[in-house]
């Protein structure tokens, strides 16, 4: 499914790929729905896209979000917000990101190794080592970053 349209309704599955301008900018909300696949046109999501999107599994290719924006949308997690989200990926345009996490996120470095795993969705991906972060209601996730990537899971 290619979804171009800012007012289309979407129940199941996104997927946005090579159908937006450079200076497409969306404002508003999408979801809620099962899977949002933005492809290599990313550029376009901003922290605020990212905390309106109402979905269980987003996949973000070309990216530009920073590092500030990333600890934003932490701190929006932390406190409840975007509570059905399961899965976060984001790959970065220019391929370069730091593992700056603001003190207040209290996000702790950890070695543990664990799987996520959503068969009815064939998504498999082992969390070795990472970081480790709680919501104010106990939920948890694991991160996990390399040079130019994010990776959140979230276990309910």
């Amino acid at each position: 499914m290619v979804f171009c349209n800012r007012h289309a309704r979407v129940s199941r599955y996104c997927i946005i790929d090579d159908c937006v301008s450079d200076d497409f900018e969306f404002n508003g909300k999408l979801g809620p729905m099962r899977k949002l696949f933005i492809g290599s046109i990313g550029h376009w999501v901003t922290l605020n896209n990212l905390i309106n999107f109402d979905v269980l599994f987003i996949r973000i290719q070309g990216s530009i979000l920073s590092v500030s924006d990333l600890n934003s949308f932490l701190r929006h997690w932390r406190t409840g917000g975007s509570a059905r989200l399961e899965w976060l990926y984001l790959n970065f345009e220019k391929g370069m990101f730091r593992e700056t996490f603001d003190e207040d996120l209290e996000i702790v470095k950890t070695d543990e190794v664990r799987v996520y795993d959503r068969s009815s969705d064939a998504l498999e991906w082992v969390f070795d080592g990472g970081y480790s972060i709680q919501r104010t209601d106990g939920v948890k996730a694991e991160i996990e970053c390399g040079p130019g990537w994010f990776t959140m899971g979230v276990w309910h």
